[in-house]
């Protein structure tokens, strides 16, 4: 009954809270004052996945609500990002702030929506069946890992194109936003983490961090290399902030080990590396080096994400994860 009321509860808010951000924030000035004047909600997004004990609610809560909505809102402040085109109505907003899909744009139109079933029935079953373990085992290891599998499977099965078909035919209003691009195809680190991997979070993290660190440096004075090499960092610094985050919410409020953000700092130095030794910013040494084959290259990129995010990623979570949370911080 305690976790119904305060499910009931904090839903009620956090709609109010969407109400307040579409109706009222884009009539203040854009800016500082909107971020202020968010603050309020920005908490409510805090707190919102304390109200789940199970660890696969608390992860998902913790990224969709607690990361992406709050930097959709943050991109909102400045009239910039997928909330600035729904404003005008209450439930494009909502839906938008807390699902992975955009308006569809006025110029695209689908004559022709073929979806294949089989796919789709292997999809359910799957998913179902996946369901089914994580459910009923008590193994921590099924606790754990099976939701990872579910994640996965939903993402590979997204950048599908009978997905996304499927997905239009069933909201015609909305397109859903490809959460990754083959990221196994990856021949560089700026290639996956850019472009393939977890699209979503990339595209927010360059609207909000990216783009402005870079535009800044470079108004300032700083050659482009430069700039573009300090941006990449801080944009993976504040990904290893937000995942530590998540990671805080999974072991139900343990002390950060900074493992994650350690991890994420790495990828964005070793991308920096990767650009200054490409292209026109390559050394004249390093010019006669042959490169090497595509196929070399992204054995290369997979094998050092993988083994760089055992180590620094999966190890540490196994280790303190808890799939119930016993006791929770104080949020109210």
């Amino acid at each position: 009954m305690e976790f119904h009321n305060g499910l009931i509860l904090v839903s009620l808010l956090l709609v109010a809270s969407f109400g307040y951000c579409c109706f009222l924030v884009p009539l203040l000035p854009k800016g500082i004052t909107r971020l202020l004047f968010l603050l309020p909600v920005f908490y409510i997004l805090s707190i919102f996945p304390w109200i789940f004990s199970s660890i696969a609610l608390r992860s998902l809560s913790s990224f969709l609500i607690t990361w992406i909505t709050s930097f959709k809102l943050i991109l909102l402040c400045f009239d910039q990002g997928p909330l600035f085109d729904a404003t005008t109505r209450f439930i494009d907003f909502t839906l938008i702030a807390i699902l992975p899909i955009k308006l569809r744009e006025a110029t695209q139109h689908d004559d022709h929506v073929h979806t294949s079933n089989g796919l789709v029935t292997i999809g359910v079953w799957l998913l179902s069946i996946l369901w089914c373990l994580f459910t009923l085992s008590t193994t921590i290891w099924f606790q754990f890992l099976v939701p990872i599998l579910i994640i996965l499977a939903l993402i590979y099965w997204s950048s599908t194109s009978s997905a996304t078909r499927l997905a239009r035919a069933v909201l015609a209003r909305y397109e859903m936003v490809q959460l990754s691009d083959h990221p196994e195809n990856s021949s560089s680190l700026q290639e996956f983490w850019g472009r393939r991997w977890n699209r979503l979070a990339s595209d927010l993290l360059r609207q909000a961090i990216y783009d402005p660190v870079r535009n800044g440096l470079t108004m300032i004075g700083i050659s482009p290399l430069a700039a573009r090499v300090v941006a990449v960092i801080a944009t993976l610094m504040v990904s290893g902030l937000m995942h530590e985050l998540m990671f805080y919410y999974i072991t139900c409020g343990a002390r950060p080990t900074w493992d994650l953000a350690l991890f994420f700092v790495l990828q964005g130095v070793c991308m920096a590396i990767e650009y200054a030794m490409s292209g026109s910013a390559m050394p004249y040494w390093a010019t006669r080096w042959e490169p090497v084959g595509p196929s070399v290259a992204t054995w290369l990129t997979l094998g050092f994400v993988s083994v760089t995010g055992f180590w620094l990623v999966l190890l540490p979570t196994l280790r303190k994860v808890e799939y119930e949370c016993r006791t929770v911080p104080k949020v109210w």
